[in-house]
């Protein structure tokens, strides 16, 4: 098993990463992302991957090859 996220963003919740996945993860004590993968460049996609990306060692990354619009 592995931890992977499939895009990760909100639209409507400022700082998802900050109050809502970092929490969770330390709370699980996951240091460590296997893989990111963005199906799209859209903020409500990938809000959440900078502050991820601070946090945790991410191994892969899997951008999407769709322009965003």
């Amino acid at each position: 098993g592995g931890v992977y996220f499939i895009d990760g963003g909100s639209s409507t919740q400022e700082n998802a990463a900050q109050y809502l996945v970092i929490p969770y993860l330390k709370y699980h004590g996951i240091q460590k992302i296997d893989a990111l993968f963005l199906s799209h460049p859209h903020l409500d996609h990938m809000s959440i991957f900078l502050d991820l990306l601070e946090h945790s060692k991410i191994v892969s990354f899997f951008p999407s090859e769709i322009g965003g619009s």
